[in-house]
């Protein structure tokens, strides 16, 4: 696991470098980045998601462990909220 910082960018660069040498497209090699819920705000899994984005990411997770939920129905509506929030945010 990474951050999608300049070391992941570099970590993601280096994955489609090797994907180039073995004769692929690196564009149909699908990268997920992962946002927590625990301790984040809002604004933090917006921005969170807009560096993923940014960093090349096709996929987003959402981690709700260690958020204290009750399960199931804390995390199903967890990820339900940081869905409408990046939907407010215009991340889709």
């Amino acid at each position: 696991m990474f951050a999608p910082d300049e070391s992941g960018r570099a970590t993601i660069d280096r994955l489609h470098s090797y994907a180039r040498k073995a004769g692929r497209d690196p564009g149909q090699i699908g990268i997920e980045g992962r946002i927590m819920v625990a301790d984040t705000s809002p604004e933090d899994r917006v921005c969170d998601a807009k560096a993923w984005r940014g960093a090349g990411a096709t996929h987003l997770s959402v981690r709700t462990v260690g958020a204290q939920l009750p399960f199931p129905e804390g995390h199903i509506d967890a990820v339900r909220q940081v869905i409408g929030e990046l939907r407010n945010a215009g991340i889709t």
